[in-house]
């Protein structure tokens, strides 16, 4: 019947006499349709009591969603990003983010002062992929030219490659120079500090890994001390 994939659907679509909803908050309020709780109660699935309650329940979990999110990201840039973009003195970067966010906060505001569930979810989404993404896009452009060791949180390059870049307590580490020192396991760990080496590749201080280790051990309640 045609590629549900390509562009040219959604106008084949609505030709058809189908509904093109790409908003999943309009998808999910038109649940409270009149056919749509005529079908349900038809069918034996729901009575209108249900339906409407699960509408308002899917509405409501969004917009809650999406504050956590928003709220989680005020906290992560301006607790994290901004202290590590002043210190690495890239000045239109901070002014870039700081005139974002509080527009990010209004909209914020605007949706925990809204009543209504399906205004609410629809301020949320607006939230999500308008407010949410300016501060994004400021964000990964600071990041591109902000000094690696004084960016607070985990790039890509950390995420793809974990096994390169945790000791063996989870914890990323580095040198002074910001230089990442490969995963450390308790094998290796003795084996550095005797021979200064991890692995094949990265000479290091063996006081270095052995206070490395031993600190981490401390800070997380070990017992034991590796080295």
């Amino acid at each position: 019947n045609g590629n549900g994939y390509g562009a040219e659907w959604p106008e084949e679509a609505v030709k058809r006499g189908l509904f093109n909803i790409p908003s999943g908050v309009d998808a999910t309020n038109a649940l409270g349709a009149e056919k749509n709780v005529a079908l349900f109660l038809e069918l034996g699935v729901m009575t209108k009591e249900e339906l409407l309650a699960r509408r308002d329940i899917q509405l409501q979990h969004y917009a809650g969603l999406v504050e956590i999110e928003a709220n989680c990201m005020v906290d992560m840039v301006q607790q994290q990003i901004l202290p590590a973009l002043k210190a690495a003195g890239l000045t239109e970067h901070v002014t870039r983010i700081e005139a974002a966010v509080p527009e990010l906060e209004k909209e914020m505001h605007a949706m925990e002062a809204e009543g209504d569930d399906y205004a609410k979810a629809t301020l949320a989404r607006r939230v999500r992929f308008e407010a949410m993404e300016r501060v994004r896009e400021a964000c990964d452009a600071a990041e591109g030219v902000c000094p690696a060791q004084l960016w607070p949180l985990a790039t890509y390059r950390e995420l793809l490659h974990l096994d390169s870049n945790q000791d063996f307590f989870g914890s990323t580490t580095a040198l002074g120079n910001g230089q990442l020192v490969p995963a450390l396991n308790r094998s290796s760990v003795r084996h550095a500090a005797s021979t200064g080496s991890v692995g094949l590749k990265t000479a290091v201080d063996p006081a270095m890994i052995k206070a490395q280790a031993n600190t981490v051990g401390w800070e997380r309640g070990q017992s034991e001390v590796l080295v």
